[in-house]
């Protein structure tokens, strides 16, 4: 009975190695399998300090990929804020095109229930022979530079536009 199952062991042994199948010996002690292709002795296996490579490769990959997810997701979070102050700042226009050309004044920061603050910043000007806009004094002004600033803790977004006296009062 014992031999059958050893004749059966050798046989299975021997038809994978003719089929180009490795058999793998232990050596014991720590060192890599060993095994046998045609004769000849080839390691197997990896060594401690290749393995110890490969986790310090696979790490700083890890590490990497993390540090660009984190960044993508810091990026779109402050990209979803930033539109909602250009959206606050399109709101302070509206309103600022609704008024009269003589009530659009400059207002200091004011928070905002949204958690920004808004600042609206009006001077007057003109254009010279250049074609260049220069500062006028507000009330001989027909034309007024707006930029409306919305403030958050982590920038600012700036909105500017020009009202003229002559579009305002529909002349």
């Amino acid at each position: 009975m014992k031999t059958a199952l050893l004749v059966q062991a050798l046989v299975k042994v021997s038809s994978q190695l003719l089929n180009g199948k490795l058999v793998v010996k232990f050596s014991g002690r720590g060192s890599p399998p060993q095994a046998k292709i045609g004769g000849r002795q080839v390691r197997q296996g990896f060594s401690l300090v290749e393995v110890m490579v490969a986790l310090v490769l696979f790490g700083a990959l890890l590490l990497v990929t993390s540090w660009t997810a984190k960044l993508s997701v810091g990026s779109s979070r402050g990209a979803g804020v930033r539109a909602q102050a250009v959206g606050v700042a399109q709101r302070e226009l509206e309103a600022v095109h609704a008024l009269n050309f003589n009530a659009v004044d400059s207002v200091p920061p004011t928070p905002t229930q949204d958690g920004f603050t808004v600042e609206r910043i009006v001077r007057g000007v003109a254009m010279d022979e250049d074609g260049e806009l220069v500062d006028e004094p507000l009330p001989r002004a027909k034309v007024k530079y707006v930029e409306v600033v919305v403030r958050w803790p982590g920038g600012e977004v700036r909105v500017p536009t020009l009202i003229s006296q002559r579009i305002k009062e529909g002349v």
